[in-house]
């Protein structure tokens, strides 16, 4: 782990109609692993994020490149229009792939596409209903986690710890020894 600057940390929806949407292909997940191509995707992404504006970015998992586009739609209703050249393995699952979003033209990685302002997800030209994924997607929890419900109007009282103790780490490190890249709401 490793700390980052949070005006550089990204979330995954989409932000706005008429952003360019790219996509690096990661490797379909596998007995070897080519830890390689994913250590060149990380690297490739971060530079493009070091010289581009970027403004949403997902790491695509085991729902494949067609998980991530549609987990994107969802947090600002948001949709997208893109053009997939493998629509076979759309759903295979990935390690080290990435699909993100921004309103520059950046050379060297795969457009697909645009984020349209309706709440669709069309893909190769078949066009879905983003509510109707929405509702499919978070509908099968929502018994279990509900999105909806009656909130509490009074508030606990929580007493005040007051403490001079400074905690400091016995051991600090120049340079982190592990990097691991999290997008908060995707836990990927």
């Amino acid at each position: 782990m490793t700390t980052a600057d949070s005006r550089k940390v990204l979330s995954p929806e989409f932000k706005t109609a008429g952003e360019n949407i790219y996509y690096i292909p990661g490797q379909a997940l596998a007995q070897e692993i080519d830890f390689d191509l994913i250590k060149s995707n990380f690297a490739q992404f971060e530079a493009i994020q070091a010289t581009h504006k970027v403004t949403a970015a997902s790491a695509v998992k085991y729902g494949g490149v067609l998980e991530a586009l549609a987990l994107a739609t969802f947090g600002n209703h948001t949709g997208a229009n893109v053009e997939l050249a493998d629509l076979d393995t759309s759903l295979t699952a990935q390690l080290g792939g990435f699909v993100f979003t921004s309103p520059e033209e950046i050379a060297g990685v795969a457009k697909i596409g645009q984020t349209v302002a309706d709440f669709t997800l069309t893909v190769n030209g078949v066009t879905l209903d983003g509510h109707k994924l929405d509702s499919a997607f978070q509908g099968k929890l929502e018994e279990v986690y509900p999105t909806e419900f009656a909130q509490a109007t009074e508030l606990e009282e929580v007493p005040a710890v007051v403490s001079d103790a400074v905690i400091k780490a016995k051991e600090t490190v120049d340079t982190p020894v592990v990097y691991i890249p999290v997008f908060p709401g995707t836990n990927s």
